[in-house]
């Protein structure tokens, strides 16, 4: 995935159109914050199962792996979170596009 940004990210800067398909699993229901376990189209089972596959916690792993402290990292996801509520702010506080 790294080299397929790397290569995004160059044929962008010469101008040249380029796609990225990164497939997930989504945890949460299509809008909001909460679960929709209960609408029958997937066990909380499955759910629990990706959960364990968590981008975020396979980085705290590796990040643990190459030596860097639970309060470093405390530190770092401390700045995303600041970084994410930033960027909300923003949106939220901008004015609506035109025609949108």
């Amino acid at each position: 995935m790294l080299k397929a940004a790397r290569r995004a990210a160059n044929e962008t800067r010469n101008c040249k159109p380029s796609f990225i398909e990164a497939c997930t699993y989504r945890l949460k229901e299509h809008w909001g914050v909460g679960e929709d376990w209960d609408l029958g189209y997937r066990s909380r089972e499955e759910g629990e199962q990706w959960t364990q596959k968590c981008p975020f916690k396979q980085l705290r792993k590796i990040m643990k792996l190459y030596g860097i402290s639970e309060s470093e990292i405390e530190d770092l996801e401390d700045l995303a979170l600041k970084k994410v509520a930033e960027a909300a702010k923003f949106a939220i506080e901008s004015p609506t596009p035109l025609g949108g």
